[in-house]
């Protein structure tokens, strides 16, 4: 799995989180979040942590929408 920065930015936003909220999920800094926004390196584990979490947000909206 490859991600740009731009990609992992635009996940963040969609998840309405700021680069300190997200740093705190991944018990990262928040300046590696930082990082792989301007440009940086995204490990594949990165990339990987950063869909799990939006797909779990986006099965919990589910749940509470009553969708299936």
């Amino acid at each position: 799995m490859v991600m740009t920065a731009e990609e992992y930015k635009s996940t963040r936003e969609r998840l309405g989180m700021t680069q300190a909220a997200l740093a705190v999920a991944l018990d990262v800094s928040r300046k590696a979040i930082n990082e792989r926004e301007a440009g940086g390196t995204i490990t594949r584990e990165a990339a990987m942590a950063l869909e799990l979490l939006a797909l779990s947000d986006a099965q919990r909206s589910e749940q509470r929408h009553g969708s299936s």
